[in-house]
């Protein structure tokens, strides 16, 4: 639905503090040590000039022995004062006893804050800080033992809350004998006892009071980790090593002993001490052959092993990969290993006119006949003789302004080019990569080849001071007309961001983000699409934070207002409506979300003794008191921390009773058993007959629940996903991975569909649907005065997931003007983790 033209956003007040350059006058304190570190931000030809140019001045003061005191950043905050932070107080011994939080002071000069305690305690306690809450502790308060030592004890964090939830640091040795194991040369474990105090052990406890315990051996080693939980349970993880001290099995909680091969790490060496043999639990036995430099030059996982195929590298005399692929051959591990023991040639030599995109191939046994078909990338270094190889102009090209790019010919130790290849059904087709630098090694532009047989250009500029100040994008398909972002941003002066501008070939430019921060830097506005130069915006994300930094809200979740999107988490002050306990150790116990169009809702996490997520609770409505049973889930885990149960419950009912069985001795799942009968039952997961099947390499090849036979490419990405005979989604990559293309299949439907991805750039059956954007996508439409750009943004939470999303243009599509700044909510997904329509949330 339209926002109507009579509910127009309310003026959001962007007033960016500091400015993009300053003049900085520092006069630091005579009378006390001190070290200034002056970085320029502007250009000058004279030493004399220096001081009347801008720069960003720190320094940094030190008490009579030399002990850093604090750090004063001269006009360092937005608002130009000075911004003072790593602030340190000594105590018995010379050590630090507290840190203080940054603190903006009225001085501008740089001097010396003599009472700089007094300072933040008031800064933070009286509530001056934007963005935090008042709070009559900002400081952390380190502990030390009682030992001439003097080690480290824990801390008591910042905030009054954290107070009574110190951390704690205990130094202690083994009471008991403890059971262990030992390799011999050939990688056999047998059992071992580690006697009564031979075993150094340190505990720690975080806020919460969870115990992680790490014990070490007389030389040092790590032995075993220990997490102890609810009910004084110990999850252990043992490092086994061999006479040598090396590392040959580590044992995970589920296993008993090393004995366990289907849940132990297992490591093989050769006599020069490097890793031929991995094993990792459910993804097989990874092989590995070295050079004479002992650098992998081969290596085999359990697929490759299936069809005879091993991965390959190839080197310069700098270590550097020039060439990798697959090839074929039928020697074992230590056969070509003998080969390469006997190889003089160790290095890759650029030519010209090699047989393996300019390289000779003579650092690979003759008897491998490595071949051009076989490399899947290749990598040039330090010139742009490469280019020759190609038929294709891959010259620098201008800015999309027209103006010359001034590129530096001076490349030494800087990649130049790279080559990979689209693997397509079709085959397998060459895809080049150049890059252009200026004199100080700074990419100005890559020249990129797209699978679509054209190509995307990227430009860069820069400040003085390094800082990008603008990207653009000319992309090509197909011999089309190029289509041409831009990005332009601005910073103030001390290199904070303050604007990003985006515009798509002639369309007008607009801020796309804008931002505002506090007096010590904390990130407090976001403004999101104006199209009239930053006087009005289509919203605001207002971020608070609690004392420690952590993200609190952004919005007002009571009273969202105007805004689409709020939420709220919490960590140590969760609501009493939802029932769980506070966390002082950084997990939330409860997030919740609102939005002008949305019905509040929040959920109540809760841990287990390891800190694993183990139940949620659900509420909605004004002060979360509706409908607590609507959505809930509960989790259980074995040792290693897979699932065993995960129960749902919607409206009352069991919609999945899920229990989880596994292979014997792996951590794969061989089934999935749903005993819920209730009628909500038909919404949840869907049960079946057949087990799950796994390739060498530990992919599921056949999810019983969507019927679904999955192949894999030999990075271990899906290639196809068959449903049925004329029902299958099949996936192309480059060969490093990059995923290029998806095409449905379906026989349900009159079309199929081909989605195509060139970085950014998206189509759907040749047709160019969207491009996507840091702060969301642009869309064209076309009309009669030629193609528009609909511009739609993404609300996202803490954790990247897009909660709402909104149209900054009119019915029509068009951009919006200044006169004219309503929304139209685009969509607004229900990310409750639990209604029966969700199929793609079930396992």
């Amino acid at each position: 639905a339209f926002i109507g033209t009579d509910d127009v956003p309310p003026s959001n007040g962007y007033t960016p503090l500091g400015g993009d350059l300053v003049t900085v006058g520092d006069n630091p304190s005579s009378n006390r040590n001190y070290i200034k570190t002056t970085f320029l931000r502007g250009a000058t030809t004279a030493e004399s000039q220096i001081e009347q140019t801008a720069r960003t001045v720190e320094v940094e003061y030190l008490n009579a022995f030399g002990n850093p005191e604090m750090t004063v950043l001269v006009k360092g905050s937005p608002g130009q004062k000075d911004l003072v932070s790593n602030i340190l107080k000594y105590g018995i011994g010379g050590r630090v006893d507290s840190q203080y939080l940054p603190c903006e002071v009225e001085d501008d000069d740089g001097r010396y804050q003599n009472d700089i305690h007094d300072r933040v305690n008031s800064f933070y306690g009286n509530g001056l800080l934007e963005g935090k809450d008042a709070d009559s502790r900002p400081f952390r308060q380190y502990l030390y033992d009682n030992s001439p030592l003097g080690r480290d004890a824990g801390y008591i964090g910042e905030g009054s809350h954290w107070a009574s939830h110190p951390t704690h640091i205990g130094y202690k040795c083994n009471a008991s004998a403890v059971s262990h194991w030992r390799s011999d040369a050939t990688g056999t474990c047998s059992a071992v006892s580690y006697p009564a105090g031979s075993l150094r052990y340190e505990e720690r406890a975080d806020e919460d009071g969870r115990l992680h315990r790490v014990y070490t051996d007389n030389l040092g080693r790590k032995v075993r980790e220990e997490a102890v939980g609810d009910n004084g349970g110990v999850l252990r993880t043992a490092y086994v090593y061999d006479d040598l001290g090396r590392l040959r099995c580590v044992v995970p909680p589920k296993a008993a002993s090393p004995d366990d091969t289907g849940l132990c790490y297992h490591y093989t060496y050769d006599a020069k001490g490097r890793i031929i043999e991995k094993t990792v639990p459910d993804h097989g036995t990874e092989r590995c052959v070295y050079d004479r430099r002992n650098r992998m030059v081969m290596s085999q996982d359990g697929n490759l092993l299936a069809n005879g195929e091993w991965a390959f590298s190839l080197y310069d005399v700098y270590g550097r990969t020039v060439a990798g692929g697959y090839l074929v051959s039928t020697l074992d591990r230590a056969q070509l290993q003998a080969l390469f023991d006997a190889q003089n040639t160790v290095d890759e030599q650029w030519t010209g006119n090699g047989s393996l995109y300019g390289y000779s191939g003579a650092s690979f046994p003759a008897t491998l006949n490595v071949t051009a078909d076989d490399i899947q990338n290749a990598n040039w270094y330090d010139q742009y003789g490469f280019l020759g190889l190609f038929q294709q102009d891959y010259s620098c090209p201008d800015y999309p302004s027209g103006e010359a790019i001034a590129y530096d010919t001076r490349t030494k130790c800087l990649p130049t080019g790279s080559l990979d290849k689209a693997n397509l059904p079709t085959g397998d087709t060459e895809m080049l990569h150049v890059s252009y630098y200026d004199a100080k090694g700074r990419p100005l532009c890559s020249v990129n080849d797209n699978h679509l047989g054209g190509r995307t250009d990227r430009f860069f500029r820069y400040n003085f001071n390094g800082e990008v100040t603008e990207e653009s994008a000319a992309h090509t398909v197909g011999g089309q007309d190029a289509i041409v972002t831009r990005s332009r941003y601005t910073y103030d002066h001390t290199g904070r961001r303050l604007q990003e501008l985006y515009k798509v070939n002639d369309a007008p430019e607009f801020v796309a983000r804008a931002y505002e921060y506090n007096a010590v830097g904390d990130l407090l506005n976001t403004y999101l699409y104006s199209p009239d130069g930053g006087s009005t915006f289509a919203q605001k994300l207002k971020h608070r934070y609690n004392i420690r930094g952590w993200l609190k809200g952004l919005n007002d979740f009571e009273d969202p207002g105007f805004d689409l999107f709020a939420l709220r988490l919490a960590y140590e002050t969760p609501n009493a409506d939802l029932a769980v306990p506070a966390r002082y150790n950084g997990n939330v116990s409860q997030m919740c979300s609102n939005g002008r169009y949305a019905t509040p809702f929040g959920f109540g996490f809760s841990y287990d003794g390891y800190d694993r997520l183990v139940g949620s609770q659900y509420a909605e409505g004004v002060g979360l008191q509706q409908n607590g049973d609507a959505y809930t889930e509960d989790y259980g885990y074995d040792a290693n921390g897979n699932l065993q149960f995960l129960w749902r419950v919607s409206d009352g009912d069991y919609i999945d009773e899920l229990y989880y069985d596994y292979y014997q001795g792996t951590n794969r799942i061989a089934d999935i058993e749903d005993e819920a009968t209730t009628a909500g039952g038909a919404g949840g997961y869907n049960a079946h007959l057949h087990p799950y099947n796994y390739d060498y390499n530990g992919n599921p090849t056949y999810d019983p629940s969507r019927h679904a036979t999955i192949a894999y490419s030999r990075l271990n990405k899906p290639l196809t996903v068959r449903f049925s005979p004329n029902d299958r989604i099949r996936y192309s990559y480059t060969s490093t991975g990059t995923k290029l293309r998806k095409e449905v299949e379906a026989s349900a439907t009159p079309q199929n569909l081909t989605t195509d991805y060139c970085g950014e750039f998206m189509y759907e059956d040749n047709e160019l649907v969207c491009i996507f954007a840091p702060f969301g996508r642009m869309r064209p439409m076309k009309t009669e005065q030629g193609t528009q750009w609909k511009t739609y943004y993404s609300l996202t939470d803490h954790l990247g997931n897009v909660r709402a999303e909104f149209a900054a243009h009119d019915s029509r599509g068009l951009q919006r003007t200044p006169a004219s700044v309503q929304l139209r909510l685009q969509r607004q997904p229900d990310l409750r983790p639990l209604t029966p329509c969700h199929d793609s949330l079930q396992p």
